[in-house]
């Protein structure tokens, strides 16, 4: 039987019809992006929202009490190279054209001593009568009147500024430059140039405990020690390199060479000593530490002295039975910080 054309195509439209009206949506453009998830459409039951777990409060952090505490914050106005305390209330500054200053009262007030000398740089004081200095051209200065009157002895030249100075009386004491040191035992009538220790290349700081026991801190971090005046020496290396400084020339673990004082070591006995010294961190600028022993030099406990309002030292020196540390900053502010612990 012959079927009818016209009746196909109606047939035909009408399927097609159909198939397209199961794909069609109310959908604008846009949207259904090929590769894209769409939102869920929001339930009509709510979801209560989780209650947060409360956050523990954290303790803030605590910072270890230090084992030192200021006992006087002095602003000076008169030259300063070097300037030492031994009590809350006696000190000597020494300074250009060997001019020194010293106090009775904790600093509210200096006169100032008599003196005839080159610039000072080295300063020892063994109580509130006797004093010793050092510094250019040679020049050796002893007070025995607390700093008012200063007498010459002689002098002695061993290659430079006399950066370090240490006696236990008015006849025995070692003196020192950047790279040798020599020793009295008659007051300064004569003087003995007397061998570094091995290995050791500049010197940070001396102190000299009894006529035989002394010690020389190098530039490097090595504390050197003799039993006998010097004749005999034992090294023991601090590892200063910990502390991430380095010197001008940026060898790690050193201290810079200076003529003023940056680091000075100290023994009140054979067990019992305290080494400060200010260091350059790169990239931080300069910190304090202070190194204490009570076993002679086998171990040390560290501290890096904070200042809360960015005092930054450029002096210090250390008092003979350890107790006291002065720091002074390049305008001539000082700080003394009495050991409490």
């Amino acid at each position: 039987m012959k079927k009818n054309p016209v009746i196909l195509l109606l047939v035909l439209m009408i399927a097609c019809g159909l198939v397209l009206s199961g794909c069609s949506s109310d959908k604008t453009a846009g949207d259904d992006v090929p590769g894209e998830t769409q939102p869920a459409e929001p339930s009509s039951q709510t979801t209560p929202e989780a209650t947060p777990e409360p956050t523990p409060e954290q303790a803030p952090e605590q910072v270890p009490e230090s084992s030192w505490e200021t006992v006087r914050d002095i602003q000076i106005t008169h030259p300063v190279n070097v300037v030492t305390f031994i009590s809350d209330d006696y000190g000597i500054t020494g300074g250009l054209s060997g001019e020194f200053h010293y106090t009775v009262d904790g600093g509210q007030s200096w006169p100032k001593g008599e003196n005839l000398s080159a610039c000072r740089f080295s300063l020892d004081i063994l109580d509130e009568n006797l004093a010793w200095s050092g510094g250019a051209s040679g020049n050796v200065r002893m007070t025995r009147d607390g700093g008012k009157t200063w007498e010459a002895v002689r002098d002695v030249s061993i290659g430079g500024t006399h950066t370090h100075i240490s006696f236990i009386d008015d006849t025995t004491g070692w003196i020192a430059v950047n790279k040798k040191f020599a020793i009295t035992q008659d007051g300064g009538q004569t003087w003995t140039e007397t061998n570094m220790p091995e290995g050791i290349s500049s010197i940070a700081g001396i102190f000299l405990r009894t006529a035989d026991d002394g010690y020389i801190l190098s530039h490097d971090g090595q504390l050197c020690i003799t039993r006998d005046g010097g004749q005999t020496w034992t090294k023991q290396a601090l590892g200063l390199d910990r502390f991430k400084i380095s010197d001008v020339k940026g060898k790690a673990g050193h201290l810079n060479v200076n003529a003023l004082p940056n680091a000075d070591v100290s023994f009140a006995d054979e067990n019992n000593g305290v080494i400060a010294f200010i260091g350059m961190i790169p990239g931080e600028g300069f910190k304090t530490y202070v190194l204490t022993t009570s076993d002679g030099g086998k171990t040390w406990d560290d501290e890096l002295l904070v200042f809360e309002d960015g005092y930054t030292p450029s002096i210090l020196t250390l008092s003979r039975d350890c107790k006291y540390l002065t720091l002074c900053d390049n305008d001539k502010r000082v700080v003394v910080m009495k050991r409490s612990q």
